[in-house]
């Protein structure tokens, strides 16, 4: 297909109406077919996002992820 993995991509968490990225995540992953996981200090937030930045020239994304 025309689509391919991220080149990178960092987790954020809303605070006071802003944007933070967790702070010490064990490391960004970016391997096909599997969940990379990423461990981090506890938060307390309403929100959670993905900033991905994409491989040049490619289409990309995100198939499907989750918070525990």
């Amino acid at each position: 297909g025309a689509c391919r993995l991220p080149a990178s991509w960092k987790l954020l968490y809303r605070k006071d109406d802003k944007w933070v990225e967790v702070a010490d995540p064990s490391g960004y992953g970016s391997e096909g077919d599997q969940y990379n996981a990423t461990q981090f200090r506890p938060v307390m937030t309403d929100g959670m996002r993905i900033e991905i930045q994409l491989q040049e020239k490619w289409a990309g994304g995100v198939h499907e992820w989750r918070v525990q």
